[in-house]
Formats: C-alpha cells, sequence, structure tokens
C-alpha cells in the first residue's frame, strides 16, 4: 500500500510522476483485453492511503458501469489493484462523465471550398509541369547552341 506523499499535490513531482507511471501501467494491464481501451489519464492524487482520480479513455462509446467492468472484477477477486490495495471504487456522478470517440476526419466545408481545393490543386500540377518543360527547353536549347 502507498501512503500519500505532500509532493502527490503536484502530478509534475517526481513521486507523482513514479506513482501515475506506475498506476497506468496496471490499468493498463487491467484493460489489456478490451480492444475499446486506449489508456488512463490521472487528473489529481488526493489523501487518504492515496485516493486516484483517473479518466479511462475508449476507442468506442462505453457507458460508465461497462468501463469499470474489468477493474471491478480485479479489485473484488482479491481486494487489490496491483501491489496496491484498493478501497471503495466511486466513479464520479453521471454528469462529469463524458463519452467520446474518435471519428474519422470529414470534411464539414461547404462545396465551393472543396471545389477552391480541388483548383488550386490543379493549377499546381500546370505550373509544376509548365517549369519542368521551361527547363527541359532551355536544356535543349543549350545543347543546340553548344554544337
Amino acid at each position: 500500500m502507498t501512503n500519500y506523499e505532500q509532493a502527490f499535490e503536484d502530478l509534475n513531482s517526481a513521486p507523482s510522476k513514479a506513482f501515475v507511471k506506475d498506476f497506468v501501467r496496471e490499468m493498463d494491464k487491467v484493460y489489456k483485453n478490451l480492444p475499446e481501451y486506449i489508456t488512463t489519464k490521472v487528473t489529481q492524487l488526493r489523501p487518504g492511503g492515496v485516493i486516484v482520480e483517473f479518466i479511462r479513455y475508449f476507442k468506442t462509446a462505453l457507458t460508465p458501469e461497462k468501463g469499470l467492468e474489468n477493474l471491478r472484477a480485479v479489485i473484488s477477486s482479491n481486494g487489490t489493484f496491483g501491489r496496491y490495495k484498493a478501497g471503495a471504487l466511486v466513479p464520479l456522478s453521471d454528469k462529469n462523465t463524458t463519452i467520446t470517440t474518435p471519428t474519422e476526419f470529414k470534411c464539414s466545408c461547404p462545396d465551393n471550398e472543396t471545389t477552391l481545393s480541388i483548383v488550386i490543386g490543379v493549377l499546381s500540377i500546370i505550373i509544376i509541369v509548365l517549369i519542368a518543360v521551361i527547363i527541359w527547353q532551355q536544356r535543349k536549347l543549350s545543347k543546340y547552341l553548344m554544337h
């Protein structure tokens, strides 16, 4: 069991970073078989043993209860979480729970912006071709003048 240290108030302190790194590593182990899981971010460490506030990130939307299933199973099986003795697992209220899912990038621009992009692309290609032709013609002319 880890006891709270005053240095834990600052998540950028060396003791906090070490604790957080180990905590996230343990969370990664808990969720390794859940393909939706991405990572865990610790947002605060508070006194009382060590109370850890954290956010778990998933690829798809999960209910808070579904997201906690793996963690509850690990804690209820032996009362520990990795090398830490685990107490109560208290989710934040639903009003603080937000579900975000990554999506593919889709242009929400109006058609005129898309058209403008296409025109700019075509003009760029034409300019490159013209520059290549000019260079080729200059080389051809210089060879002709040398003979």
